[in-house]
């Protein structure tokens, strides 16, 4: 075994702390990671995120779809409230 914990011709790599998964699986989460903090950052701004990290941006909303990733779930995460939310503290 590796200092990474994979032997040659395994499927499954085990991460510390973590159960087995395939390689998709852990590319998938770490691709949903950077969408989504590239999101935080822009304001959730789709096209600047899109920008930001040099994709287009219908590729970023099929990548959001495939990962699932909802915009008001990113938006909660950062503030608490989402942006049609008429609670959220704005003067009127």
């Amino acid at each position: 075994m590796s200092k990474f914990g994979v032997t040659a011709g395994q499927r499954k790599v085990v991460l510390p702390g973590s159960t087995p998964k395939t390689l998709p699986e852990i590319m998938a989460n770490y691709e949903r990671i950077i969408i989504i903090q590239a999101l935080q950052i822009n304001d959730c701004s789709r096209s600047r995120t899109a920008a930001s990290l040099g994709i287009d941006r219908r590729h970023l909303y099929r990548r959001m779809a495939i990962l699932n990733i909802d915009l008001k779930v990113v938006t909660m995460g950062r503030s608490g409230r989402t942006k049609d939310d008429p609670y959220r503290g704005d003067p009127q």
